[in-house]
C-alpha cells in the first residue's frame, strides 16, 4: 500500500506532511496539528500445515487471486480479536469443513505480493480433529492429502519453508 492512500489525518481532519521523524531515518507522512504518524505495516496472514493421523499434509487449491489454480497450504488474513491459532483453525474449517487443534508455530515470514503487497504470515502446524476435507467452492476448488516430503509445486516461498519446517520438527 502505498503513503498516497491518506492526504488527510483521519483524527483531526489536517493536511498531511512528510516529516522526518526524530527517532527513525525516514521520512512519514504525518499531522502537525495533533501529531499522528502514517505507518505503512505489513497484513498479517495465518496459514495450517493441517495433518491427519497418516502424517499427510492437507493443501487447497486456490480459485482466487493471487496464485489462482495452483496448490497451497489453508489460511487467510487475520482478524481483530483472534490469536494467530484461531485464526488458523478458522481459516480451515472455512476454506475446507475441517476442524483442528492448533499445534507448534513453525514460522514467521515476510514476503512481498503484487496483489496485497507486504504481507506477515505465521504458520502453525494443527492436527486435524474430524471431518472429511470438501472445499468451499468460493475460495477453494479442490482438496488434497499429500506427502509432506513431496508436495505438488507451491508458488508461496513462505509455504515451503513451513512445510520444511513441518517436516523437520513434527513427529506424528
Amino acid at each position: 500500500m502505498s503513503e498516497d492512500v491518506y492526504r488527510f489525518c483521519p483524527l483531526c481532519g489536517t493536511k498531511l506532511e512528510k516529516q522526518e521523524l526524530e527517532h527513525e531515518d525516514k521520512q512519514r507522512l504525518g499531522c502537525s496539528e495533533c501529531g499522528w504518524i502514517h505507518y505503512i505495516n505489513p497484513i498479517p496472514v495465518v496459514v495450517c500445515v493441517a495433518y491427519n493421523s497418516s502424517g499427510e499434509i492437507l493443501l487447497v487449491k486456490r480459485k482466487l487471486e493471487p496464485a489462482r489454480g495452483t496448490w497451497a497450504l489453508p489460511g487467510g488474513f487475520m482478524e481483530v480479536g483472534e490469536t494467530t491459532e484461531e485464526t488458523g483453525v478458522r481459516e480451515l474449517e472455512e476454506e475446507t469443513g475441517l476442524e483442528a487443534i492448533p499445534e507448534d508455530l513453525l514460522g514467521i515470514y515476510n514476503q512481498h505480493t503484487d496483489f496485497y503487497g507486504e504481507l506477515l504470515i505465521v504458520a502453525h502446524a494443527a492436527k486435524i480433529s474430524s471431518g472429511e476435507p470438501v472445499p468451499d467452492g468460493v475460495e477453494i476448488s479442490d482438496v488434497r492429502y499429500v506427502d509432506p516430503a513431496s508436495p505438488p509445486e507451491v508458488p508461496f516461498p513462505s509455504h515451503l519453508d513451513a512445510i520444511a519446517t513441518f517436516n523437520e520438527n513434527i513427529t506424528i
